[in-house]
């Protein structure tokens, strides 16, 4: 990720995993833009909603629908989860997406150590 202008700020709060999510804000308003866990810092789960054409993308996957508002539709063609997916099992990521995930994830935790 790069910063085009303006400035950041860190938060950390809990995640079912226990290690906890870090959400990166921007520090003038607040807004959430990326998050990353805390054991794997190289993968950013960027905020669509922040993208300039946040229309031009689609979720594969819905998770943690069961804290949505009931009157949110979600269409029945997209897989969704009351909670999380099995992260490892799934059909939705692509092979090359599996591998190259394994390759970070294993990165951070070289990071960490």
């Amino acid at each position: 990720m790069e910063i085009l202008s303006g400035e950041t700020t860190e938060m950390t709060i809990p995640s079912e995993s226990g290690k906890g999510l870090i959400l990166v804000r921007c520090a003038e308003c607040q807004e959430t833009v990326w998050s990353h866990y805390v054991q794997d810092r190289f993968t950013c789960w960027v905020r669509v909603g922040t993208l300039l054409e946040p229309d031009q993308i689609a979720p594969d996957v819905h998770i943690f629908v069961e804290s949505k508002q009931p009157w949110v539709i979600l269409p029945e063609e997209v897989p969704s989860f009351p909670r999380f997916y099995d992260w490892e099992n799934n059909s939705f990521w692509p092979a090359e997406s599996k591998e190259r995930d394994k390759a970070l994830l294993a990165k951070s935790e070289a990071a960490a150590s």
